[in-house]
């Protein structure tokens, strides 16, 4: 097994999408595999269907036991997520909630530290993605883990 150092987190940069859908769009760009380990769902599976119950949904994407192929120089060590949207179409709330659970899962698997999620933008500053604050997202799961250690 691979040493997991951190967790960087992506957006599709689109207003739908799937696991496979970004695995067709990667494989297509001559990657081996789709390059993010998760995805979290938006319910817009194509740009005309929505499944409410899809909605947060999390997809199991490359095998954890490769790197990523999402931050060209910065994959090793590194877990990968991929929230589905963009600029122009909001995440969901169960969108939030699924990347918070999953975060605090792997966190607890792996012993990653809160300061070792980044956004992709974070690490490489050229980029909008993930299209919301990530430095949020490592504040509430400060926020959890306190609150969890006063119970």
């Amino acid at each position: 097994m691979r040493t997991i150092k951190g967790i960087n987190i992506h957006c599709s940069a689109s207003s739908f999408g799937s696991a496979s859908l970004i695995r067709e769009w990667h494989l297509k760009r001559g990657f081996k595999d789709i390059g993010y380990h998760f995805v979290i769902l938006n319910g817009w599976i194509n740009k005309d269907t929505f499944i409410e119950p899809l909605v947060g949904q999390i997809e199991v994407g490359r095998d954890l036991k490769l790197d990523p192929a999402s931050i060209k120089g910065h994959n090793k060590g590194q877990i990968s997520i991929c929230m589905i949207g963009d600029v122009k179409s909001k995440f969901h709330e169960k969108q939030f909630k699924s990347l918070i659970s999953l975060l605090e899962d792997l966190r607890k698997r792996y012993g990653i530290g809160i300061d070792k999620i980044l956004g992709h933008r974070e690490i490489a500053g050229n980029k909008m993605c993930p299209c919301f604050d990530v430095g949020k997202i490592r504040e509430i799961l400060s926020i959890r883990r306190e609150l969890k250690i006063k119970q």
